[in-house]
C-alpha cells in the first residue's frame, strides 16, 4: 500500500520492496544539494531544510529496546543508531519525535530470570538493589539457561508458572497462584520483574550516554 501511494520523482527516482522490507532510492543530486546547503546555512537555518513546508507531525519512533538480563549486542548498537538518526533528521524537519526503548518483556527467557531469581532472594543479601549488579543478573541469567535445560529441581516447571504469572499481570489471562519453588518472604513475581527490568535498564541507560542518545 505505502509503495503503491508512493509518487516516484526526479528526487525518489524508486521506491521498491525488498526482502521484506521498503527501499528507497534518492537521488546523489538531491542528497549532494542539501548537503551543501547545511554546511552554508548550518542546521539552525530554515532553509538548510527541504522539508520546511511540511505539515508538524507526532512521531514515536522505536529503537535500541534491548533484552532483559542480556548484554547490549551489536544488532542493539546497529538499530540504535539507526533510530536516533531518524529521530534527528525528524526533530530537524521540525516534527514532534518521541523515542522509545522498550525494555521489559516477559518471554520464556525473563521468566526463567525471575524463577531464578526469587528463589535466590533468601540467600543473605542476594537480590538487594544496592548490591545487585548487571554482571550479577548476567550471571544469573547463564545459570537459569543451564538450569532450564538440565530441568534439575523441577525448574522447567517454575519458569512456565513464572511465565502463566506474568501473563496473567500483563494480559489478565493465566493462573493466580505462586511459585512453590520461592521462600515466602521472597518478592512477588512483579516486584522481581520489575527490579531486573531496572537493572538492565541502568545499565543500558548509561551505553546510550555514552552515545549521545536521549
Amino acid at each position: 500500500e505505502i509503495i503503491e501511494s508512493a509518487v516516484v520523482q526526479e528526487d525518489v527516482p524508486s521506491v521498491k520492496k525488498c526482502a521484506g522490507i521498503i527501499a528507497i532510492t534518492i537521488s546523489k543530486e538531491w542528497l549532494c544539494d542539501a548537503l551543501r546547503r547545511v554546511l552554508r546555512n548550518g542546521t539552525n537555518n530554515s532553509s538548510s531544510c527541504p522539508s520546511t513546508t511540511t505539515k508538524r507531525e507526532k512521531v514515536l519512533v522505536d529503537f535500541s529496546s534491548p533484552n532483559i538480563g542480556r548484554a547490549f549486542h551489536f544488532g542493539h548498537l546497529r538499530s540504535t543508531i539507526i533510530g536516533d538518526s531518524l529521530c534527528r533528521l525528524l526533530e530537524f524537519c521540525g516534527h514532534e519525535v518521541h523515542r522509545i526503548s522498550h525494555v521489559g518483556d516477559w518471554n520464556t527467557s525473563v521468566a526463567r530470570h525471575v524463577a531464578l531469581f526469587r528463589q535466590r532472594c533468601q540467600e543473605d543479601g542476594f537480590g538487594e538493589k544496592e548490591t545487585m549488579t548487571f554482571e550479577s543478573l548476567l550471571q544469573l541469567a547463564k545459570e537459569s539457561k543451564d538450569l532450564f535445560d538440565a530441568d534439575t529441581s523441577n525448574f522447567r516447571e517454575a519458569t512456565h508458572l513464572e511465565w502463566q504469572l506474568l501473563q496473567e499481570e500483563f494480559t489478565g489471562q493465566g493462573v493466580t497462584k505462586d511459585s512453590p519453588l520461592s521462600p515466602p518472604s521472597a518478592p512477588t513475581t512483579i516486584e522481581a520483574w520489575k527490579q531486573l527490568c531496572d537493572i538492565s535498564r541502568n545499565e543500558f541507560h548509561e551505553i546510550h550516554a555514552k552515545l549521545g542518545i536521549e
